[in-house]
């Protein structure tokens, strides 16, 4: 079991110029590359320090978080200023996204009541059941892929507001 390393929260430097203390808060026990002393403005420079390698993990949820809340809030955006007609586009992509699970559904129900009976044989209604969900589960996949090009191409093409305050800084 590895013992946990205890960093100071703030280190307390000696100005060189007016003799006062400088206090340098840390991050993680590292100090920042510089401090100004708060009495004569004397910047402190501080040796660069081994920074810890970033996480690619969290990086990666970090930045998949962001697009899943900015592209949530321009979803909703969009629901609330549309009209009845938007509205129903972005309910029917919805519908063309989930249309898979549906179209599935539906397609056991339609060979169940109207195709099964018609079959007599087991061979016969193997095939039947087999050509008739795996037509039905192509067209409902791209259906679905569709819908969600369309979709995902209007969040990306959308208007920016403000694309100065999008930018890092």
């Amino acid at each position: 079991m590895s013992v946990p390393t205890i960093f100071p929260k703030k280190y307390i430097y000696t100005c060189p110029v007016c003799g006062s203390d400088i206090k340098v808060s840390t991050t993680n026990g590292l100090v920042p590359a510089s401090q100004k002393c708060s009495k004569c403005e004397f910047v402190l420079f501080f040796p660069n320090q081994p920074q810890p390698p970033p996480n690619p993990i969290i990086e990666q949820e970090a930045q998949l978080t962001e697009f899943l809340q900015t592209w949530t809030r321009w979803l909703t955006r969009a629901y609330k200023k549309s009209g009845k007609a938007g509205k129903f586009f972005i309910l029917a992509l919805f519908v063309g996204m989930a249309s898979p699970f549906i179209v599935g559904t539906l397609a056991i129900v339609i060979v169940w009541l109207w195709v099964v009976p018609i079959a007599v044989t087991l061979t016969d209604r193997t095939i039947v059941f087999g050509v008739l969900f795996s037509l039905l589960t192509a067209i409902a996949l791209k259906v679905e892929e569709t819908a969600r090009q369309i979709l995902y191409g209007a969040y990306l093409t959308r208007r920016m507001r403000n694309p100065e305050k999008l930018l890092p800084s």
